[in-house]
C-alpha cells in the first residue's frame, strides 16, 4: 500500500498503490487493454494497407506494365491519408466483454497469429487496384494518367473501408459489440478530402500526376472497395467458424483461447 504501507514494503513490492484501493489495479488492467487492442488495431490497418501497395507495384513490374503508382503518390496515402485514420484507432473505446477474455500471453508475439489475415487483405486491396488499373489501360481506353489516378484513389478508398472493418471484433465467441468512436468519420472523411485534393485541385495536380475524374469513377471505387470488404468478411467469418470446431471448451462451455503455463503467484496482462 502506497500510503499506509511501510518504506520496506513498498520497496521490495512488485505493485504499489498509490491509493490504498485495489480497485486500481483492475482499471490499470483495463486500460492495458484497451491500449493493446487498440494498437493492434491500428497496426493491422497501416500493415494491410502496406502490403496491398507492395503487392501492387510488385505485381505490375513482374507483369511487364508501366508502375500504376508513382513515389509521389505513395507518399501521399503513406503520410497523409493514412496517418490520421490509424491515430483515430487509437482512441476507440473498449469492446465489450473485453475484461472477460483470458490475459495474453506475456511471452507471446505481438500480433501473433494476424499475419495472414494482414496479408489477405493486402492480397485483396492489392487484386482490385491492379485489375482496375489494367483494366482500364487494356479495356477502358484509359490514358496512362488516369489509370493511375484510378489506381491512387483505389488504394486510398480500400483504406477508408478498411478502416471500418478493423472496428468489427474479431471474436465472434464473445458477442462482442462496437462501441461508437466520434473520430472515425471526421478521420475518414478527411482522407477522403486529401484524396479529392490531390485529384481536383490545379496546383496539386501536377504534384501527383493526376487527372480529375467524374462520379461514375467514383462509384466504381467504391464497389471495388465494398467487395473487397464483403470477400474478407466471408474469409474471415469461414476462418472463425474452422477454429471453433476445433476450440477446447472446459468448466460450463467457456471456449479456451489461449493456454499458456503460467507462474502460480504471478498475475500479467
Amino acid at each position: 500500500m502506497g500510503l499506509s504501507g511501510t518504506d520496506v514494503t513498498r520497496e521490495v513490492a512488485d505493485i504499489t498503490l498509490s491509493d490504498d484501493n485495489f480497485v486500481t489495479i483492475v482499471n490499470g488492467i483495463e486500460e492495458g487493454r484497451t491500449v493493446g487492442m487498440n494498437l493492434s488495431k491500428s497496426i493491422r490497418y497501416i500493415l494491410s494497407g502496406s502490403v496491398g501497395q507492395l503487392l501492387t507495384v510488385f505485381s505490375s513490374t513482374a507483369m511487364g506494365l508501366p508502375t500504376p503508382l508513382l513515389p509521389a503518390q505513395i507518399l501521399w496515402v503513406n503520410l497523409v491519408t493514412e496517418s490520421l485514420p490509424a491515430m483515430s484507432l487509437m482512441a476507440d473505446p473498449p469492446e465489450e466483454n473485453y475484461m472477460s477474455k483470458p490475459p495474453l500471453n506475456p511471452e507471446g508475439r505481438f500480433l501473433s497469429g494476424e499475419g495472414g489475415a494482414i496479408f489477405r487483405k493486402g492480397l485483396l486491396f492489392s487484386i482490385n487496384t491492379l485489375g482496375l488499373f489494367t483494366g482500364g489501360l487494356m479495356w477502358g481506353g484509359w490514358s496512362l494518367g488516369r489509370a493511375r489516378t484510378m489506381a491512387f484513389s483505389q488504394l486510398v478508398v480500400n483504406r477508408v473501408f478498411n478502416l471500418i472493418n478493423e472496428r468489427k471484433t474479431k471474436d465472434a465467441m464473445t458477442g462482442a459489440k462496437v462501441k461508437n468512436n466520434p473520430l472515425i468519420l471526421p478521420a475518414a472523411a478527411l482522407s477522403t478530402a486529401m484524396l479529392a485534393a490531390a485529384v481536383y485541385l490545379p496546383f496539386m495536380r501536377p504534384l501527383f500526376s493526376t487527372v480529375p475524374i467524374g462520379l461514375g469513377d467514383w462509384a466504381l471505387l467504391t464497389a471495388n472497395a465494398v467487395t473487397a470488404g464483403k470477400i474478407d468478411s466471408l474469409l474471415e467469418k469461414g476462418g472463425e467458424k474452422k477454429k471453433s470446431k476445433t476450440t477446447v471448451h472446459v468448466g460450463g462451455g467457456r471456449p479456451v483461447l489461449e493456454l499458456y503455463p503460467a507462474e502460480p503467484t504471478t498475475v500479467r496482462d
